[in-house]
């Protein structure tokens, strides 16, 4: 009897083993075709993959891509055994089961430093179908991005799975404005391969294209139009989505690049849909405003621990010496009680004094933050009414 029992349990567990290993499986990515359309800052990406199952019995295999964080997911038909399947988009939450809707909307992160392709900045992709014996599964995925300016420029990143390096690809990029497109460069390009083509043209001002093809010596089919042959069928498969980070995989399979377009001293573009409109402002060559700026430091007894105070001081006077001259102003320190250390221009006399104020100042009292802020407020409104400053 506990023989029995012990062979039962090792059944089942294998049956799990079984059951998490086609979860899984990613299959064999034969074939991928990208074309993403930039038309007025708005991103519209379409995605071909080609899986095969090498099994001599069906499996389930799963496409994981690797999407910008701000990408929204408009569509995705999955094709396999002759049938075509419509999905449903789910996005996992924190605790890792899936959301009780559809389509759960994403939020933009803009970019922060100079590192591009940060765990912030993106997302994983998972779709999977269950796939006949030595058959195949053909993905189409569509999806939407609002570029964001950012530093100056628009940047434009496409991530290919990973591990395809040794896989037919073939992705375009066209990039479409009203005003003359300038400052364009490739940020990022995929690892070299002996039989890849990079390509770069631009057919006038105001567009640019790129052609990134990576052949390998099987390919025997002809890829034209594949792309744009999104079957549909009101059958479903589920889809999730999530965040996740594969760095090695995204600097070795990412294609990025940057522009900016040509502005103008003027009120800006505006571009009219039906009832809607887009305002892109953003001139350049604007003389700099002066600018009237309150500190408030806190100097209460708190600030004795240690070395608050101290370190206020040098970050003062640091941030005081870097001040343009024809900027102006004040200090607020806070207690129990509020006092206003002056105001001053950013020249290197008063500079100075204020520098010299600073480094007396001691801690101790109780700590009136409300009083402070508003003190500020309606000491900042004055002086701009006064002076007219930003």
């Amino acid at each position: 009897m506990m023989r029995g029992s012990l062979m039962i349990l090792r059944l089942a567990l294998l049956l799990v083993a079984l059951l998490t290993q086609v979860e899984c499986s990613v299959g064999q990515l034969t074939r991928l075709l990208v074309r993403s359309v930039v038309d007025h800052r708005y991103a519209s990406t379409h995605l071909l993959a080609t899986l095969n199952n090498q099994r001599p019995h069906p499996h389930h295999l799963t496409l994981t891509l690797i999407l910008p964080k701000d990408a929204y997911v408009s569509s995705l038909t999955i094709e396999t055994g002759g049938r075509n399947y419509t999905t449903e988009v789910k996005a996992r939450k924190r605790g890792g089961r899936r959301g009780h809707h559809d389509n759960d909307t994403q939020q933009a992160t803009p970019p922060s430093g100079d590192d591009r392709w940060t765990q912030d900045e993106t997302q994983k992709f998972k779709a999977g179908t269950m796939v006949d014996a030595l058959g195949s599964a053909t993905f189409y995925l569509s999806y939407e991005q609002l570029l964001l300016r950012f530093r100056g420029s628009y940047t434009h990143t496409i991530y290919l799975p990973p591990h395809s390096e040794g896989v037919y690809q073939e992705v375009e990029v066209v990039i479409r404005e009203s005003q003359p497109i300038r400052d364009f460069q490739l940020l990022n390009v995929p690892r070299p391969h002996p039989h890849a083509q990079m390509q770069e043209e631009a057919p006038s001002l105001e567009e640019v294209r790129v052609t990134y093809i990576l052949k390998n010596s099987d390919t025997r089919m002809n890829q034209s139009n594949a792309i744009t042959n999104n079957p549909s069928s009101n059958n479903k498969s589920n889809i999730i989505s999530s965040s996740s980070r594969d760095d090695q995989d995204r600097e070795q399979n990412v294609l990025s690049m940057t522009y900016d377009v040509q502005r103008e001293v003027d009120g800006g573009e505006i571009q009219l849909v039906g009832r809607f409109f887009v305002h892109y402002f953003s001139p350049e060559g604007l003389p700099k405003l002066p600018t009237h700026t309150v500190f408030v430091l806190d100097v209460s007894g708190s600030m004795h621990d240690f070395g608050k105070l101290a370190q206020l001081k040098l970050a003062m006077e640091a941030i005081l010496r870097s001040l343009p001259p024809e900027d102006s102003f004040e200090v607020l320190v806070f207690s129990s009680r509020v006092t206003s250390l002056g105001v001053y221009r950013a020249t290197p006399k008063d500079v100075e004094k204020g520098v010299g104020k600073i480094h007396r100042l001691q801690a101790l009292g109780g700590t009136n933050f409300n009083e402070a802020l508003l003190q500020a407020v309606l000491g900042a409104n004055a002086h701009n009414a006064t002076h007219g400053t930003a």
